[in-house]
């Protein structure tokens, strides 16, 4: 009886460590208990030190991701939310941590972009507009991410299509302006009559 009672009292240390005290140390154990509580201790104190090393990278991965000139949305294999930065929230209308786990497709609602998810192809980017802002286009790359998941990658393409635009209008304006002179040197070239050109003035000319 004795002994029961003394096996029933360490229990008792243990399990009041384990759920009531909010301390890391052990109690003191007696016997054969002493090296059970320091097992354990040692055990939670390296759970501890890997959780702070992990918590430590992520802290690392969200630095670097809010450092980003793209906004970077992280959802798992059903389209919800894990994570985003805060340039995906200006860009997107996202608001973090309110919308973590749900579908972005029920807050980006573009056809183009619900297919581009939907399909699962994502050798080519995707150029839509903003939800939020009409007069600024973006481009998403999709990627996969860790186990299941896909990183979704997006940048303000609005300056790069203007751009283009301009190089466009700028080859279409030089072309006609070209084209133009041309037209009328070739049509009073063919007003001109071959057969009373002088064949060796006719020579130079086509030389020149």
């Amino acid at each position: 009886v004795i002994h029961i009672a003394w096996m029933y009292s360490q229990q008792h240390k243990l399990l009041d460590w384990l759920y009531n005290q909010r301390k890391l140390s052990p109690p003191h154990g007696a016997g054969s208990w002493e090296p059970v509580f320091h097992g354990i201790y040692n055990m939670l104190k390296r759970r501890l030190g890997r959780e702070r090393e992990l918590a430590q990278l992520m802290k690392y991965f969200r630095l670097g991701a809010e450092a980003l000139p793209d906004a970077i949305v992280v959802i798992n294999q059903d389209g919800a939310i894990l994570w985003c930065n805060q340039l995906a929230q200006s860009l997107l209308g996202l608001k973090w941590p309110a919308d973590a786990g749900q579908h972005l497709t029920n807050l980006i609602r573009t056809p183009a972009f619900v297919h581009y998810l939907s399909k699962g192809r994502f050798n080519q980017p995707l150029e839509i507009i903003s939800p939020v802002e009409k007069d600024i286009w973006l481009e998403f790359r999709a990627m996969p991410y860790s186990q299941k998941q896909l990183l979704l990658v997006v940048r303000d393409v609005s300056q790069l299509r203007k751009l283009e635009k301009m190089r466009k209008r700028f080859v279409s304006n030089v072309s006609h302006e070209l084209r133009t002179p041309l037209t009328v040197m070739r049509g009073y070239l063919e007003m001109l009559d071959q057969d009373e050109i002088d064949p060796l003035i006719w020579g130079k000319a086509r030389s020149t």
